[in-house]
């Protein structure tokens, strides 16, 4: 019996929330053994990034997660920092959050 793999979800919404999107949950790495056929990369905040401020090396990084479970990802999850460095974030993010397009100014 194989068993699927989970991430760890931490939920904390932004205390004042300005966006519907400064409420989704943070997410931890992955903390099983999941062959690498088993997962998807994800791109998440690797630091408090405020509203407005570039995306820059160092503020974002790629985080585990089981393809069991990608149908819990948001649609337009990002995968790849090239589509995230050099663009603005449109509203604040915490650290943890997964990166979407929808959080991006697109410039």
């Amino acid at each position: 019996m194989m068993l699927a793999c989970a991430p760890t979800v931490m939920l904390e919404p932004a205390p004042t929330p300005t966006h519907p999107i400064d409420e989704l949950a943070t997410v931890a790495p992955c903390v099983c053994s999941c062959s690498p056929e088993s997962v998807i990369y994800v791109i998440v905040a690797l630091q408090d990034i405020p509203e407005g401020s570039p995306f820059m090396g160092g503020f974002i990084g790629r985080r585990e997660w089981p393809m069991s479970v990608r149908e819990t990802l948001p649609a337009d999850t990002l995968t790849d920092e090239a589509q995230v460095i050099s663009q603005t974030a449109k509203i604040n993010i915490v650290q943890g959050q997964l990166i979407t397009r929808g959080m991006l100014n697109h410039e």
